[in-house]
């Protein structure tokens, strides 16, 4: 049994959501955090990662503190423990 690659995507524009659509796309690899500073594009991203089936912890702005899990994100959302 193979463990999954846990990635996490900071930075989601253009080419993070590209990358993240390619991520999504892999059976061996688990998105573990999303970052950006806009809300909007986590919020986009989230969507994407939980119509695949994934879970992500949210960090809006890794200037304050990205290792560390909130219980609440700055953009409203919870972030989950995993």
């Amino acid at each position: 049994m193979s463990q999954k690659t846990r990635v996490a995507v900071i930075g989601l524009g253009e080419r993070g959501k590209q990358l993240l659509e390619v991520l999504l796309r892999m059976e061996d690899v688990q998105i573990a955090a999303l970052c950006d500073v806009y809300c909007d594009r986590i919020e986009h991203a989230v969507h994407m990662v939980e119509e695949a089936g994934g879970i992500p912890m949210e960090i809006p702005d890794f200037t304050q503190g990205a290792y560390r899990n909130r219980k609440e994100s700055s953009c409203g959302k919870y972030a989950l423990d995993q």
